[in-house]
């Protein structure tokens, strides 16, 4: 744990109060957070300004804390209350190394970002999601706004208003992030990257954070999961392995073909028999394969299973087909085939029984349509839809890391880019 540094003091030629010193010769102001007056550090701390009634917002680093930052020991010797036009608020902190100059350490909800000035000038489009290069990076824009700063404590290397107003580009390049801050009387440029909380809260002694941060800051990388990425990798292999399973039981797995016929619609509204057939195996899957060209009309088949003249199992399955409009508003239901699949326990000879009832509207209710029947009964057959499901639940988990990181960005655009439609 860092222990805040004693340094030099002096007291505010304001009110009187013992401020301590930290930063080098570069600092240009120096602010009380006890009476809110500015002085300047380069004229005998003589008070440029005041500032009343100013509020100190919660720091959860305080000024004169030293950290390890990047590998360089930094100290806090300044820090802003800056905030847009729709009550969003964050810190600024001024720190600086002897070795390495003035940085910052921004702090925004749990979120920290260390950046520095810098005096590249890219060209930066006004439009969001805009490219521009910096840094030897491609950035894209994130978002413009008016910040205003609304509170001053400690040294900084110029002298800040309460008040000061400045339009803030962010582009962005997750961890990465690059500012332009225009206001009346200059323009600058900041590069900066985005620093994981838990590192921060130990560089400069603080408890550890108690929770993730709620929402997620435009320059915060996507850190996958371990879990979700092992998901990933192992699904992929088995879903691959599980759809060419399905695929081939699809193709070779309708067994062995015990009866294949047709009936007309008499025949089906009397009752008809189909030819008698052989079942070799015990526990035999049978696949019972229906269709019927029904054509905005449906019809109805009770199938009763016999094995020598003696009923040991009842099926019934409907087909319907309707569709109409053309065009876009063209429509369509239902399917004119289905399939039962059913357990037969013991060998033997077996027939089916096909009785059937249909009708086409309302002026042909209870009135077979005019199509012919085909029945197909197969042994052994394979139901293929299961792997089916699973080659889609495995394809699922395989994306889900994929899909998680697309969740991660969508979220990181959907605020800004909601007040941009609101615009």
């Amino acid at each position: 744990m860092n222990a805040e540094v004693k340094a030099r003091a002096v007291n505010c030629t304001q009110c009187g109060a013992p401020l301590e010193l930290h930063g080098g010769h570069r600092v240009r102001s120096l602010s009380c957070g006890f009476c809110g007056a500015v002085l300047d550090a380069k004229a005998e701390y003589q008070v440029v300004k005041q500032f009343k009634d100013v509020k100190r917002p919660p720091m959860p680093i305080k000024l004169g804390a030293t950290g390890k930052l990047k590998g360089i020991e930094f100290t806090v010797i300044g820090v802003l209350q800056v905030g847009d036009s729709e009550g969003y608020r964050w810190l600024e902190y001024q720190i600086f190394s002897p070795t390495h100059g003035y940085h910052w350490l921004d702090y925004s909800q749990g979120h920290f970002v260390f950046s520095r000035r810098v005096r590249e000038i890219p060209k930066i489009g006004a439009k969001q999601k805009s490219a521009f290069t910096a840094q030897g990076m491609t950035f894209k824009v994130y978002d413009t706004y008016a910040a205003s700063v609304y509170f001053v404590e400690g040294e900084l290397t110029y002298v800040a208003q309460v008040g000061h107003r400045t339009t803030v580009t962010e582009g962005i390049c997750p961890p990465y992030m690059f500012l332009r801050e225009r206001s009346d009387e200059e323009e600058e440029y900041q590069f900066g990257e985005y620093l994981d909380a838990a590192d921060v809260h130990k560089a400069f002694g603080l408890s550890p954070p108690t929770r993730q941060p709620n929402s997620i800051h435009a320059a915060q990388p996507y850190v996958a999961k371990p879990w979700a990425v092992s998901l990933a990798h192992t699904g992929r292999w088995f879903a691959l392995a599980a759809t060419v399973i399905a695929l081939a039981l699809f193709t070779f797995g309708n067994g062995k073909t015990r009866v294949k016929t047709k009936f007309n619609p008499a025949a089906v509204v009397k009752g008809a028999y189909t030819s008698d057939f052989s079942v070799e195996g015990t526990d035999s899957m049978m696949k019972l394969d229906l269709t019927s060209d029904q054509s905005n009309s449906w019809a109805w088949y009770d199938l009763t299973l016999f094995k020598d003249k003696v009923p040991v199992a009842e099926l019934g399955k409907g087909i319907s087909y309707y569709y109409g409009g053309s065009g876009e508003d063209a429509w369509s239901e239902g399917s004119t085939s289905e399939t039962v699949y059913f357990n037969l326990p013991d060998p033997g000879t077996y027939r089916v029984h096909v009785k059937g009832t249909g009708g086409a509207g309302e002026n042909n209710n209870g009135r077979m349509r005019n199509v012919d029947m085909h029945l197909t009964l197969n042994e052994d057959a394979i139901v293929s839809r299961y792997f089916f499901v699973l080659a889609i639940v495995l394809i699922f988990l395989a994306c889900a890391e994929r899909m998680m990181r697309w969740r991660f960005e969508a979220k990181r655009w959907e605020a800004v880019l909601e007040d941009d439609d609101d615009e």
